[in-house]
Formats: C-alpha cells, sequence, structure tokens
C-alpha cells in the first residue's frame, strides 16, 4: 500500500477468513493484517455494498438481517394500507421491499432452500398485503398471475442469466 501511496484507515475496513469450519477452526481468533501503524482484526462477518459475508459463505447472516428490514417495512406499509390505493400500495411494495430482495441476489445462487424460503415468506406478505388477503389464504396464484412475481429461486436464475 505505501508502494502505491495508500493508506489503512483501520477504523473502515473490516478483514475475515473465509474457509469451512475445519479450516477455520485451524485459525486462531486473534489473527490481525498490520501495516506497522494499523492493525485490523479478523471479523466473523464483514459487510461489502450491503451484503453481510460470514466465513463459510452462507449468507444466513444476510437473509436473516434482509428478511427482518423487509418484514419491518411491510408492518408500516400495513399500517396505513386502508389509505392508499392498491396501485400505490404495489409501487411502495415494489420499492421498499421487491427491490430490496432483488438487490445483490446473484450471491444466493447455489443457496439451500432453507435460507431462500425465509425470503419467499417475505414475497408471499407482500402479495398478502397488495391483494388483501389473510394469512391462511393461498398466494401462490396470485403471485404468478397478478403481480407477475417470480419465486425466490427462478429469481435468482433469473439474475445470473442476465449476467451471463
Amino acid at each position: 500500500m505505501s508502494s502505491n501511496r495508500l493508506k489503512l484507515n483501520a477504523e473502515k475496513t473490516q478483514f475475515t477468513c473465509l474457509g469451512t469450519q475445519y479450516q477455520l477452526a485451524k485459525v486462531h481468533g486473534s489473527v490481525l493484517v498490520s501495516n506497522g501503524s494499523a492493525a485490523v482484526a479478523c471479523l466473523p462477518a464483514v459487510t461489502c455494498l450491503g451484503v453481510t459475508i460470514d466465513q463459510e459463505l452462507t449468507f444466513a447472516d444476510h437473509i436473516r438481517r434482509l428478511t427482518g428490514r423487509c418484514f419491518h417495512c411491510l408492518r408500516q406499509l400495513r399500517s396505513v394500507r386502508r389509505m392508499l390505493t392498491t396501485d400505490n400500495i404495489t409501487i411502495l411494495v415494489n420499492t421498499l421491499v421487491v427491490s430490496r430482495i432483488d438487490y445483490c441476489n446473484a450471491v444466493l445462487a447455489g443457496m439451500h432452500d432453507v435460507h431462500l424460503r425465509q425470503l419467499q415468506a417475505v414475497l408471499n406478505a407482500a402479495a398478502r398485503l397488495i391483494v388483501r388477503k389473510r394469512k391462511c389464504d393461498s398466494n401462490s396464484a396470485t403471485i404468478r398471475d397478478v403481480l407477475h412475481w417470480l419465486p425466490i429461486r427462478q429469481r435468482v436464475e433469473r439474475c445470473m442469466l442476465v449476467f451471463n
């Protein structure tokens, strides 16, 4: 870094080791990266462009935080739902919830269904909010025919196909 006249800002820099549980057990928790004047400790998870990357690349923390934010937005929208038209609530849900799900969803390629079910639950709740259905009502036809949304797995695959 010094040969390129760069400085390390230890307050803004995050560092993690990637690997399996077995490989990470070999690395001690006190791993430091330093350049003489500043040192950065190894963290269990780092954030890059809003995506939380954990040491085993499971993205479980990222999905948990994402679903929490989306459900919070849906709860807020539910409180003002009666005052909005269907078109307005659709625009707000697409802007506040669906765009968050689609942001950087290429990192979810190859993800286990256990994690993707959480994101599918967010889409189902968003669809129920838009069409004013109860939690026990089926909404798979609504998502497909009325809203024209793809399921989470297909959204990720579509994103990967667009990038190729």
